[in-house]
């Protein structure tokens, strides 16, 4: 007698994935609606073609390790890509959702990590740039998506939620801020800048406020010392 399989591999735009077989349906959509509704706005908001474009996703249950995470580049059955792994039980929470709001699960947020490692660590991924203190990049990354999709009260929820000095991302709040009175291309122009630079830049915070200074065309250390940064 046959064993019935447990894994379905799932190639799909720029995913491959293993699915548990149960859950075939609904993840497949997740990683469909992803693929095609977020993954272009993503590109768009990058400013640039990714230098990390595909991507690994696999399940698995252990209660030990996080919801998801981002694992770096891996290869699974000679299929090289970020490695984003989940716990199985985020098929039956967050994927059977309807859309929009299953873009808003944990595989938005991984691929996000995915485009921005590179511009985070460099060379071989181990030295920090300035992106690379916290995860207030990828989240101010996830407002500007949300925004651009239309999922206005899931931006607002992160800010709600990152705003707050205690929330441990310690430069959101500026970032945030930031955004809001200049937009985004400030933004756009420092990833540029660290996907050209020939070595890491600093990464310390008047760094920081310095390029976002020249790409603002105004000093904004006022928004990082609302913060309590020192710059």
């Amino acid at each position: 007698m046959t064993k019935p399989k447990e894994i379905t591999p799932f190639f799909y735009g720029h995913y491959y994935a293993k699915i548990p077989t149960r859950f075939e349906d609904v993840g497949q959509k997740w990683i469909k609606e992803v693929n095609d509704f977020a993954y272009p706005v993503m590109v768009e908001v990058l400013g640039f073609s990714p230098q990390i474009h595909k991507y690994v996703v696999e399940f698995v249950s252990d209660k030990t390790k996080p919801a998801g995470w981002y694992d770096g580049i891996r290869i699974v059955d000679d299929f090289e890509g970020g490695h984003i792994v989940f716990q199985t039980d985020i098929l039956q929470t967050e994927a059977c959702k309807p859309y929009p709001k299953n873009l808003e699960g944990g595989l938005v947020y991984e691929t996000i990590h995915g485009f921005l490692q590179p511009l985070k660590f460099r060379p071989q991924w181990r030295q920090r740039t300035i992106l690379a203190v916290d995860e207030s990049f990828d989240i101010l990354f996830e407002v500007e998506l949300d925004f651009r999709l239309g999922l206005v009260d899931f931006a607002g929820g992160l800010h709600r939620r990152y705003y707050p000095k205690s929330s441990g991302q310690m430069y959101f709040g500026a970032l945030w801020d930031i955004r809001d009175n200049f937009g985004w291309t400030p933004f756009q122009k420092l990833f540029e800048t660290l996907k050209d630079s020939p070595a890491p830049l600093t990464i310390d915070e008047p760094s920081l406020s310095y390029y976002l200074s020249i790409f603002v065309g105004k000093d904004v250390t006022a928004y990082f010392v609302k913060h309590g940064l020192h710059i």
